[in-house]
């Protein structure tokens, strides 16, 4: 009977040794199973925010403005960079109540310019800058007229009553004021009533 009691005792703890084994290798399996995952997750985290920083990049580029045209056949392989940024920064929003449209246009012509913009982005550009029911005016317009700045001006000057011969007017006067006197008079001094001129 007592070699009986033995056996089973050895037989339980041999069991207990092999179910304590198995739940070892079982627990050892399940944490590198954990960990495998752990760096799934974070691969894929780390992927995510590299396409959230690029999709926010590309939302930059496009909320500011920019446009990259990357020419492959350009010899010199360059970037040609445009930025509608600069003249929002240059240029307020025209206002049509408090601006007169053709000294708007004269100062958005001379801007352009000095940004050195094309003069076939200039009606992109100048629709970034107008109140909506002017861009709304401007898109009833047929689509041949779209980057045409000079039939845009015109429509603008007509829509607030200004005929370009008048347009050219106030032009050459803001053009010869401007060579008389530079950007305006400097030490410029009021006359007084009380001083006699003789």
């Amino acid at each position: 009977m007592r070699l009986e009691e033995l056996e089973r005792t050895e037989k339980m703890r041999l069991e207990e040794l092999e179910r304590t084994e198995k739940k070892m290798r079982l627990e050892e399996l399940e944490k590198a199973e954990k960990m495998r995952l752990e760096e799934l997750v974070k691969e894929q985290a780390l992927k995510e925010k590299e396409l959230q920083l690029k999709f926010d990049l590309e939302r930059f580029k496009i909320e500011s403005g920019f446009r990259v045209n990357d020419e492959s056949n350009d010899s010199t392989n360059a970037c040609s960079v445009t930025s509608n940024l600069n003249l929002k920064k240059l240029i307020p929003d025209f206002d049509p109540k408090q601006s007169d449209i053709s000294l708007y246009l004269v100062i958005f012509e001379r801007q352009a310019k000095r940004a050195s913009i094309e003069k076939k982005e200039w009606v992109g550009q100048l629709l970034g800058l107008l109140p909506l029911e002017i861009v709304q005016f401007i898109a009833r317009e047929p689509e041949e007229q779209d980057e045409n700045y000079d039939y845009v001006k015109k429509l603008l000057l007509k829509r607030f009553k200004l005929s370009p011969v008048d347009w050219l007017n106030i032009n050459v006067a803001l053009f010869s004021y401007t060579k008389a006197f530079g950007d305006g008079p400097r030490n410029f001094e009021p006359w007084s009533s009380d001083v006699d001129d003789t």
